[in-house]
């Protein structure tokens, strides 16, 4: 860890850089770096960027009692990658039109610091259990995002279909 006094207005404060995390020790609070679903007018947003996928997945579709969910995947090195290959992925009509959107990536940077997160787009604790996967199986420069079109309740049964849908596109990847 290192320690740096910054200036917030008037006052310094003494914080400490642990990983992609900024803790400030006199009160707890912690910063960390995280790849947000992007906004309707960034989705909608047309111009040009020269982010290319360097590869693409998309697993097939899992029907449940009304719901269906569908992975995909692509290979992401940075936050920037991550957060363009997000962007790129939702402006598919069938997933923006989705009730909702989990992803989680993990990356190691040029330096060897990883990088994790995730996004449960309302759909509690399923994006944690999508990065735990991830770990677990020891993937890395990935980004996985599974979309839910939402029917009946499914209850737990709902993260076993994302596990294996994100899965599947990993596979495919």
């Amino acid at each position: 860890m290192i320690d740096r006094i910054h200036r917030f207005g008037q006052k310094s404060k003494v914080t400490k850089i642990s990983g992609n995390r900024l803790i400030f020790p006199s009160n707890g609070n912690v910063y960390k770096e995280k790849v947000p679903i992007p906004k309707q007018h960034d989705i909608l947003d047309k111009r040009e960027t020269n982010f290319k996928f360097s590869s693409y997945a998309e697993s097939t579709i899992i029907h449940d009692n009304g719901n269906a969910f569908t992975g995909r995947a692509t290979k992401v090195k940075t936050y920037n990658e991550t957060r363009e290959a997000v962007r790129q992925i939702l402006r598919n009509p069938e997933t923006i039109s989705a009730i909702h959107n989990i992803y989680a990536y993990k990356f190691t940077d040029k330096d060897g610091k990883t990088h994790k997160g995730f996004e449960d787009d309302g759909e509690f604790d399923a994006g944690t259990k999508l990065l735990k996967h991830i770990c677990e199986h020891n993937v890395d420069d990935v980004l996985v995002i599974v979309s839910r079109n939402a029917g009946d309740k499914l209850d737990p049964l709902r993260f076993t279909h994302i596990i294996n849908v994100g899965n599947a596109a990993l596979a495919e990847l």
